[in-house]
């Protein structure tokens, strides 16, 4: 019977401090929305927004909307860049923080038409 508590004693001491011990691993997260316009306010569909904060890089499109969401990333400040097609690419000369627990929505971005080249 001693043994048997004892043993249960452990085994629960040993789940509690593995528990603990992930949660201090885990690394604090938030979120990054935007939406991606053309100079008329219209929604650009399926345009690539990277963002980069070495060594985190990652890239998701936007929806029909315009919309995209970069979900529980970790807390940084962030270089955003957006591309699509028949548009100039936006670089944001200023990083993004995203800060733990956190939705950090960005303002409108406009993307300008590529102008047409002529030879």
């Amino acid at each position: 019977m001693k043994n048997k508590t004892l043993f249960g004693v452990l085994f629960l001491s040993l789940v509690f401090l593995t528990a603990a011990f992930l949660i201090l691993l885990e690394k604090p997260t938030g979120n990054l929305k935007g939406i991606i316009l053309n100079e008329f306010n219209q929604p650009i569909a399926h345009a690539s927004v990277g963002i980069d904060a070495y060594p985190i890089n990652k890239k998701t499109y936007t929806n029909d909307k315009g919309e995209f969401s970069f979900d529980l990333v970790p807390i940084a400040k962030y270089y955003v860049n957006v591309n699509a097609k028949g548009y100039e690419s936006k670089y944001l000369s200023d990083q993004v923080q995203v800060d733990e627990g956190q939705t950090k929505i960005l303002p409108q971005i406009i993307l300008k038409e590529k102008l047409p080249f002529v030879n």
